[in-house]
């Protein structure tokens, strides 16, 4: 239960407003007695006594506290995100606000905790979206991990698409894949990346690189129509690059049950790195963000002004069984 000013007051036996005097740090202006002072202040700390953000707010302080607007609860690479977000800010002594959209639609109710609260900044996890509602917190600064810069983030923070999908396709080449597949969902990430994957693919001259586009809801679901699709159309490719490990995971699964193996039959490979493509079967391999760098230079950047404009994180490609030949499945790399 939370610790108020009232129930200081009422264990010392003094009056609220004479706590109140000590704790905003104005009780020797009205005389109060030192050794009272430090009575209150010791109970204070030992009751673990935090000020609400209102009272701050009222007072012009700051809460230690930045807002945290998640695109998507149900994406597991935001999971690591948001457990990164949370180590750098509990190091720096902050707390975080939690708040989420729903299927990454904009409402009032979602945002509501932040008109509520008084934060110290807003850190937007996800790419792209309506950010219309900044313009409320024009005083604060906000900042974006994911694609999308605005002029009104001071700061956003994303993968280097470009240097994630030339990895992919070196890995890719070196174990004589031909023809490769991009597999997606109707998401603004997965075209982005399928830009870069047609861009890449193509100059490589690979004698086939095409998109497959779902129109499924979420990732896993995606997975089995994509590979559903491959299955009727009868071209296997020799590799299927997906848009995330749980695409990956959707497409092994459906391919699986048709009788068709990865990596015996079909080389394929995932992006974020999420934790279940470790532990997967086969294990999945995957392009690596490094979401320590971003969750720090986001929080730094609303919470200690330290940093603006865009950057981009440079990752690494972690190889697992899922796109190495049986030949070469002994061998691990990045």
């Amino acid at each position: 239960m939370k610790v108020t000013q009232k129930d200081i007051a009422k264990k010392l036996g003094v009056s609220t407003s004479l706590v109140s005097r000590v704790l905003s740090g104005k009780a020797e202006e009205i005389g109060i007695r030192r050794e009272l002072i430090d009575r209150v202040q010791a109970l204070a700390k030992k009751l673990n006594y935090v000020p609400s953000s209102a009272a701050l707010s009222l007072k012009g302080k700051k809460s230690a506290t930045i807002g945290v607007v998640v695109y998507d609860f149900y994406d597991p690479f935001f999971t690591k995100v948001i457990g990164e977000l949370q180590k750098v800010a509990n190091e720096e002594n902050f707390s975080i606000l939690l708040v989420g959209l729903t299927n990454r639609a904009l409402s009032e109710q979602s945002l509501r905790p932040l008109y509520k609260h008084n934060v110290d900044g807003i850190i937007i996890v996800g790419s792209y979206g309506d950010i219309s509602w900044v313009s409320d917190f024009a005083e604060i600064p906000v900042a974006r991990i994911g694609h999308g810069a605005d002029k009104r983030l001071k700061l956003s923070v994303a993968v280097d698409e470009l240097m994630a999908m030339t990895s992919i396709c070196a890995h890719l080449s070196g174990q004589e894949a031909k023809k490769v597949v991009f597999a997606r969902r109707n998401a603004a990430v997965h075209a982005r990346r399928e830009g870069v994957f047609l861009d890449v693919f193509t100059a490589k001259k690979f004698s086939q690189a095409y998109s497959i586009n779902s129109v499924c809801e979420n990732d896993m679901l995606a997975g089995a129509d994509i590979a559903e699709t491959i299955l009727k159309k009868g071209d296997l490719p020799d590799a299927i690059v997906c848009a995330s490990d749980v695409i990956a995971m959707g497409v092994i699964k459906r391919l699986s049950e048709a009788g068709v193996k990865a990596p015996r039959d079909v080389l394929i490979t995932g992006f974020d790195d999420i934790s279940t493509s470790a532990c997967f079967m086969p294990s999945i391999t995957s392009y690596r963000q490094s979401v320590e760098y971003a969750a720090q230079k986001a929080f730094y950047a609303v919470a200690k002004g330290q940093g603006n404009g865009h950057f981009d994180c440079v990752g690494e490609l972690v190889i697992r069984e899922s796109s190495q030949k049986a030949e070469k499945s002994g061998r691990s790399g990045k």
